[in-house]
């Protein structure tokens, strides 16, 4: 059995770093081996575990964390993109989690909580090479849209998705 839940507890939060540096170094290792620019995303990563919740904080944000009985085995984070929609990021399961629906539980936690905080949509970038998350993304009913329109400062190597709430 599954459960997801709002990290909250000082241990919860640890279980969150944990999945989140487990999550930037597969990155990392998958898609920039060779690349000496670390993604934005990434680049603050140390200062952003250090200060959590930080952005993440409710009630704009939020931090999600899937657990299989005891054992943290996925994550996904969110926060204030802008006064109309919350973005979500940081989506992660471990390997052996992966294909029990672990992705679409947090999604929909993460849009339940979005349309509770009084957004009308969910946005994200993802690295264009994701197509596991993106069919996750995808089947929680986010489509891709104008990578600028939504992050001026997007990079090349990824896409952008929103989700309406309406």
């Amino acid at each position: 059995m599954i459960d997801v839940v709002p990290a909250s507890s000082t241990a919860q939060l640890d279980e969150i770093r944990t999945l989140i540096r487990e999550f930037s170094d597969w990155v990392l290792k998958t898609f920039h081996a060779n690349d000496a620019d670390v993604p934005p995303a990434f680049r603050k990563l140390d200062e952003e575990l250090g200060n959590l919740p930080g952005k993440y904080a409710g009630p704009d944000g939020t931090m999600l964390l899937a657990k299989s009985g005891d054992r943290p085995v996925g994550c996904l984070l969110g926060f204030r993109h802008d006064a109309r929609s919350m973005e979500v990021s940081r989506l992660w399961v471990r390997p052996e989690g992966r294909g029990h629906g672990i992705g679409a539980a947090l999604v929909k936690r993460a849009k339940d909580h979005a349309r509770t905080a009084g957004y009308e949509r969910v946005v994200l970038r993802s690295h264009r090479q994701m197509h596991a998350a993106h069919d996750v993304y995808r089947a929680a009913g986010f489509v891709e849209v104008d990578g600028p329109g939504v992050f001026p400062e997007i990079r090349k190597v990824a896409l952008a998705m929103e989700c309406s709430l309406g």
